[in-house]
């Protein structure tokens, strides 16, 4: 610990501290989700002489998709910064001490080492099922063995699904331009105000289109909106597709 720094140890556990030569995250996450889910089913009922068919079709599909990707915009203090914290007996009730820095937090000039990490996802579920069931009544049989009716039925299904997610990582569009014209804004005052006592106040958050501006993807579409299918899967990312046929 460099001098200057303390901790506070209950039972083993660290509740309180005093850091001298941290560091500190701005992170700020972007996404807008859109789901769509669609079910249908028909079925009739069909006589016929001593016969009762009973056909069934039934069809879903849910589809997701993350219209803008989930986009984590993550900046830093440099290396140095001061903070404090208490929490102990936080559990008990339900808010911690304080937290506490003399890093200003306001102040988008001192932030560094901006780093954009995008995931974009999209998954559809489908479901088709088939079903027909026979029937007709009987009345035969010798003494105590009778048949009262016969009970047919046959049914098919398939199920399927396709998930496909892309990872990326952004890079500033033009590094001289630095990132204090990305943030436009602060979170409310009382933020947390139910969760920590003292606290260090707001803080600035950044705005979605100037960081769509200023950062840019490796690959050929530069943008940082994007689907999965808009760009080719590498080794890395995570893909899980399956169709299932019963009978």
């Amino acid at each position: 610990m460099r001098p200057g720094g303390a901790v506070q140890m209950h039972e083993g556990v660290v509740v309180a501290g005093r850091v001298v030569d941290g560091r500190i995250d701005n992170n700020t996450e972007f996404s807008d989700q859109s789901h769509l889910n669609l079910a249908a089913s028909i079925g009739a009922e069909i006589e016929h002489g001593d016969w009762r068919l009973v056909p069934r079709v039934s069809l879903s599909s849910a589809q997701s998709v993350l219209e803008t990707p989930l986009e984590r915009l993550s900046v830093q203090s440099p290396e140095g910064v001061g903070y404090a914290f208490d929490l102990a007996g936080a559990a008990d009730r339900r808010q911690a001490a304080w937290l506490t820095t003399d890093f200003d937090l306001l102040d988008p000039s001192r932030l560094t080492l901006a780093q954009l990490a995008i995931r974009a996802v999209e998954s559809r579920d489908d479901d088709m099922t088939a079903a027909l069931d026979v029937r007709r009544l009987l009345d035969r049989g010798s003494g105590p063995l009778r048949f009262t009716g016969l009970r047919l039925g046959t049914q098919w299904g398939r199920r399927s699904r396709d998930y496909q997610r892309r990872d990326r990582r952004a890079v500033l569009r033009n590094e001289a331009d630095g990132i204090v014209g990305l943030f436009d804004a602060t979170v409310a005052a009382d933020v947390f105000s139910d969760l920590v006592g003292a606290r260090p106040g707001p803080w600035i958050v950044s705005d979605f289109a100037r960081v769509r501006a200023a950062f840019a993807t490796p690959d050929a579409r530069a943008d940082v909106v994007f689907r999965p299918g808009d760009l080719v899967a590498t080794g890395t990312d995570l893909q899980n597709s399956y169709g299932v046929q019963e009978r």
